[in-house]
């Protein structure tokens, strides 16, 4: 499908931004991301086959090994929800204050009120999620709720550190418990963790803090895979597939998550007695 001039004008924008971001990503990680993703996107001559904007039936944007791709649909809908009575009635609107950009208790419903609220255009709503983008682009984990958890923590603390953009509304469920883990496992060790293959986080843990805490960790994934699965698996199309989105959203519980750290924690202190 052919770009029209804005969608085109909005790709090089993004391209513009991610360049940015990959900068200060690679930069701020620059021992834990791998070697070989940060030289292919730091001497890149352009972003162009990093950003791609089509149709990819869900308004949510995907990054994939080849790149970022943004929401066509996008367009669409907000196009839509534009017509609708006070929409865009306070274009200053955010989601957070200063204190509150890591844990806080936005919702997707947040995001949806707040887009709403603002009058988003389709580039603003992509760039106040394209910093959680970037950091999968440069190799951060995804495609699970703990993980995807740990990258929009990871986001969130870039954003406050650097006062960048991002709605601090993503995966609030997930990065709640990412949060609670890291009380336990340190930022050193998470933030490896973000940059590691799936397949070797495991053995990270092992080898750094031992079995006790690699098992929470693994027990914990486990758990809230368990209850996220069908809901990331389904595709939320259309102009309602937002509302669609945060309805299944909120039927997702991490209470057996919850259970697991709270025992662990219980156990500590019993060791400690």
């Amino acid at each position: 499908m052919e770009l029209d001039f804005i969608q085109k004008r909005d790709k090089k924008t993004i391209e513009e931004l991610t360049k940015k971001y990959v900068t200060i990503i690679s930069e701020e990680y620059k021992e834990e991301i791998n070697p070989v993703i940060k030289d292919k996107l730091l001497n890149a001559t352009d972003y162009d086959e990093f950003v791609q904007i089509r149709d990819i039936g869900t308004i949510s944007l995907i990054t994939t090994k080849k790149g970022m791709f943004f929401p066509i649909e996008a367009y669409k809908v907000l196009d839509a929800v534009s017509h609708i009575p006070g929409f865009g009635n306070n274009p200053l609107h955010k989601t957070y204050s200063d204190d509150n950009r890591i844990i806080n208790d936005n919702t997707y419903e947040t995001f949806i009120r707040h887009c709403f609220i603002k009058g988003v255009t389709p580039l603003e709503y992509f760039k106040e999620i394209l910093l959680h983008e970037c950091m999968h682009l440069c190799g951060g984990n995804g495609g699970d709720a703990l993980l995807e958890g740990i990258n929009e923590l990871k986001s969130r603390e870039l954003a406050e550190k650097y006062d960048l953009e991002l709605s601090c509304c993503g995966y609030p469920k997930e990065v709640k418990i990412a949060y609670e883990l890291q009380e336990i496992l340190g930022k050193e060790l998470m933030n490896e963790i973000e940059f590691k293959e799936k397949e070797d986080i495991y053995d990270l843990i092992l080898r750094k803090q031992g079995k006790e805490n690699a098992n929470l960790f693994q027990m914990v994934k486990t758990s809230m895979n368990k209850v996220y699965e069908s809901y990331y698996r389904s595709n939320f199309s259309g102009i309602y597939g937002p509302f669609k989105k945060a309805k299944e959203y909120r039927k997702i519980d991490y209470s057996n998550a919850y259970e697991i750290i709270n025992n662990y924690k219980q156990n500590i202190i019993k060791k400690k007695k």
